[in-house]
């Protein structure tokens, strides 16, 4: 058995086509964190007075709440990854697609967000893109 290490992971973004996914991904480089896919359920307590020594619950939804990615900072340039970050428009729902490198994808849909992360000296600039997926996530998991 192998297991995958996580170098050679990818996000990507493009516009979507009504709700089609994008043809065309644009990468932003310079990922260097990836946050948790996706939360636990949360319970629904379903005991009754039936139940005489234990409390029981069903799975109920799961939140998707903010995920931020981490990335270095580029310096500001034309194609840096922060000046393509910030040309996103805050009010555009755009497609995501996070791609590991053993093929394990997740596809999504949010508005972005960012902020710059707080620095000491000798530290490597970064920021950090925050997105919460519109209506869940698509995951594709590779059989070979």
């Amino acid at each position: 058995m192998s297991y995958a290490i996580a170098t050679g992971a990818k996000l990507e973004y493009g516009e979507m086509s009504g709700t089609q996914f994008p043809n065309a991904w644009t990468q932003i480089r310079g990922l260097n964190s990836i946050p948790q896919m996706g939360q636990a359920p949360n319970t629904v307590d379903s005991t009754c007075f039936d139940d005489l020594v234990y409390t029981s619950s069903v799975l109920g939804l799961q939140e998707i709440g903010v995920m931020d990615f981490g990335f270095n900072l580029a310096d500001p340039e034309a194609g840096a990854n922060i000046n393509v970050v910030a040309g996103l428009d805050k009010d555009t729902a755009y497609g995501w697609r996070l791609t590991y490198a053993n093929g394990i994808e997740f596809k999504f849909v949010s508005k972005p967000s960012y902020s710059i992360d707080a620095v000491t000296p000798n530290d490597l600039a970064k920021f950090t893109l925050h997105l919460s997926a519109e209506s869940g996530f698509t995951i594709t998991v590779p059989t070979a």
